[in-house]
Parts: structure tokens; C-alpha cells; sequence
């Protein structure tokens, strides 16, 4: 079953909402002061993964999400 970023989820990601729906329709908060930098079958398993970029006070990077959100790759830096 191949699962794509509906465009209910495109318009929450975009205007900072930052919540993710799982396939059996459940809503998970990810984290806050990200926003979509791309979304893309980076891996080739037929499923999308999202890159966001975190832009916080004293924390920048990016997060993978993939797998349905499941899991999680986090490149985290801190300016102080």
C-alpha cells in the first residue's frame, strides 16, 4: 500500500500545526517551530518521508520522519 502526504496534512504542516495522521486516522503532535522543507520516497519502500527544518530559540536542524512517523532521524544544533 503506497502512502502519500494527503492535502489535508500538506496545509496543517504548512501552517504550523505540526501534527501528523497516522493510517488508522490518529492525530500526533511532532514537534513545534518546524516547518516542511520536502517530502519525498527517499528510501525507495514506496512510502513518503518529510524532512522538516527546526528553527527555535537557541536550536536549529532537521527532522526525518518516515515509517507512518513512527521513527524519527534528528540532526539538533544549539547556538550558545
Amino acid at each position: 500500500m503506497k502512502a502519500e502526504v494527503n492535502a489535508l496534512e500538506r496545509l496543517q504542516i504548512v501552517l504550523g500545526l505540526n501534527t501528523s495522521y497516522s493510517p488508522a486516522q490518529e492525530i500526533k503532535f511532532l514537534d513545534k517551530a518546524m516547518w516542511l522543507v520536502d517530502a519525498g520516497d527517499y528510501d525507495n519502500d514506496g512510502v513518503s518521508e518529510l524532512v522538516f527544518s527546526v528553527d527555535d530559540y537557541d536550536r536549529g536542524g532537521y527532522k526525518l520522519f518516515c515509517d507512518h512517523f513512527k521513527k524519527e532521524a534528528v540532526f539538533e544544533f544549539s547556538y550558545h
